[in-house]
Order: C-alpha cells, then sequence, then structure tokens
C-alpha cells in the first residue's frame, strides 16, 4: 500500500522509501526537534476542530481498513463534515485532516502549522507575483513544495475512489498577519 508518509518518503528519497518499507528503524523517530514541530502541528488541528465544530472524528485507531469503510458510510450523506477521513484508490490510502463534503463538492484541507502572512500574500499579488506558493517564473516555492505535494496527492488518491465528486484541495494554514 503507498500510503502518504511512503509517498512522501519516496518523494525526498527512493533508497529512503526502501528502507522505510522494509521496516527499518528510522533515526528521525526519537529527534526531540521533530517532536516540538508535530506538537506545534497538534495545536493547529485542535484550533481546526474548533472551526469545524459539526466534524465528526473517524477513529479507528491504527485500523485504516475500518476508516476507510467508516468513510465510505459517512460520504453516504449529502453534508458532512469528518476529521482523519480514509480514502483508498487500489493499493493508494490517505487520511485527510478535514473532508467537509456538501452535495458532490467535496473540499480536502490538509491542516498544518507553516504560517504564512495574508499581508505578503496581497503585497506579491499587486507585486505581479501569483502566489506565496508560486514564484514569479511560475515555478513552485521550494518552501512550499512537500505541503504542496502532500494535498495534491491527497487530491490524486480522493478522486481516483471517487471520480463522481467534485474534489478541492485547501491548505489550513495559521495567518501571521492575524
Amino acid at each position: 500500500r503507498l500510503s502518504k508518509s511512503a509517498f512522501k518518503t519516496g518523494r525526498s528519497c527512493p533508497t529512503k522509501l526502501y528502507y522505510y518499507r522494509s521496516g527499518y528503524d528510522s533515526t528521525l523517530e526519537d529527534n526531540p526537534y521533530l517532536k516540538f514541530l508535530a506538537d506545534g502541528g497538534y495545536m493547529v488541528g485542535a484550533l481546526a476542530h474548533i472551526i469545524y465544530k459539526d466534524g465528526k472524528l473517524i477513529d479507528t485507531g491504527r485500523d485504516q481498513e475500518a476508516a476507510a469503510a467508516k468513510t465510505e458510510e459517512q460520504l453516504k450523506k449529502e453534508s458532512v463534515t469528518l476529521f482523519e477521513a480514509a480514502l483508498r484508490a487500489g493499493n493508494k490510502l490517505v487520511r485527510v485532516d478535514i473532508l467537509e463534503k456538501r452535495g458532490k463538492s467535496i473540499k480536502l484541507i490538509e491542516v498544518k502549522s507553516k504560517a504564512f502572512d495574508s499581508n505578503k500574500e496581497e503585497q506579491f499579488k499587486s507585486d505581479g507575483k501569483r502566489t506565496t506558493f508560486v514564484k514569479t517564473d511560475g515555478d513552485v516555492d521550494p518552501k512550499w513544495q512537500t505541503y504542496l505535494e502532500d494535498i495534491c496527492y491527497q487530491t490524486y488518491v480522493a478522486s481516483l475512489a471517487h471520480p463522481e465528486f467534485e474534489f478541492i484541495p485547501y491548505l489550513f494554514l495559521p495567518d501571521k498577519a492575524r
């Protein structure tokens, strides 16, 4: 199965993916700095749960099959907001931080603790830049590449799993200007 974690690992280094899939321990698992960053992510995730009050958590622990089954059941509803929804297409599986379904339209919202500045976004636009995420030459800004690949992979797998829906990807980011 190609999970989002495996996809991200493989994008950074195919050899790392080989060792990851072979079950070798990572030297990053006990890294206190990475734990600190993860804690920041949990805080932003908790804020997202407050903002999306009607959301339902797909809580199945590490049982991905049960999570996918619960998600499929919830997607039969006309409108639903889910936390940690699981979508499967063949051997590909993703867990979506926030999935917001309204009719045939589904927002896939990836929660990140990396902040952006909406004031700078407006300045970029007035200077002719396309967005914070894309440089003026049209290339993706390397600082944002892994975040964009993350939500793009989720959107790809979701669209394979459910071609009948329109999927709209979003990044949920803290705004330093607000």
